[in-house]
């Protein structure tokens, strides 16, 4: 077996072993989720973020281990097989689709290349062994065929290259556009002139993030979710939100 024949072969492997991915994976249902973030600090692997509010799980770094839906309060964290595509509140631009249409096309191309390797590898070594074993065939003949057949075969290996690179390219683009988009999300603040200090909101708040200061209620905005429950037990109707980046 030549050393070109030995380099398709692990190609080939390295291909199959990209295509195929974790048959079980997670996504979030946006409905249930309420922006507590707790998936966010437990995922090893950094595949989720917020965006608008909610949870988002990117299915590319997701690796179905399952701690966020261990720690999600609302159960808005649901399995789903690989090949399914959960609805996401993150809206990717059209030349991002195409990017990853055009780097599946690649991959598929790579995959005919590497056959065309396998092809003329075995071409090569059976011209080798016929060389050897035909009196009749001139040595001139046989070492050009073989020539021939060594340039077939570094020539489809350097697109086989190629293509690989393009696949790679266009798959980081897609992932660094996704990263772009601008995450937001509400918190609540308090009008102290309007606050009475009843305490009613720090009692309804899931995440523990009122105080009461000297009488009257503070929200620190680095626990505030934006679930409101806050402003609906406030009487005085002296909590309200906005929106930061």
């Amino acid at each position: 077996m030549t050393k070109i024949f030995k380099i398709a072969i692990f190609l080939i492997i390295i291909i199959a072993a990209a295509s195929l991915s974790q048959n079980i994976r997670y996504f979030v249902d946006g409905d249930k989720c309420i922006g507590c973030r707790q998936c966010l600090v437990v995922c090893p692997t950094d595949a989720i973020r917020m965006v608008k509010g909610k949870a988002i799980i990117d299915p590319e770094k997701c690796i179905g281990c399952g701690e966020c839906a261990k720690v999600c309060p609302t159960n808005a964290i649901k399995i789903e097989k690989a090949d399914t595509t959960a609805e996401s509140d993150a809206k990717i631009s059209s030349d991002t689709l195409d990017k990853i249409d055009t780097s599946d096309k690649a991959i598929k191309k790579s995959t005919e290349r590497t056959d065309t390797i396998l092809k003329n590898s075995q071409k090569f070594s059976q011209i080798e062994n016929e060389t050897t074993s035909t009196e009749n065939k001139s040595i001139d003949t046989a070492n050009s065929e073989i020539e021939k057949a060594k340039t077939d075969t570094t020539a489809h290996s350097d697109t086989l290259i190629d293509t690989t690179k393009i696949a790679e390219t266009t798959e980081n683009s897609s992932q660094e556009e996704v990263r772009e988009i601008e995450e937001a999300r509400k918190v609540f603040f308090v009008d102290s002139e309007k606050c009475v200090g009843c305490k009613l909101c720090l009692k309804a708040c899931p995440t523990k993030a009122i105080t009461i200061v000297k009488g009257k209620a503070v929200i620190d905005p680095e626990k505030c979710i934006g679930c409101g429950e806050c402003a609906k037990v406030c009487p005085t109707k002296a909590i309200s939100e906005k929106v930061i980046k």
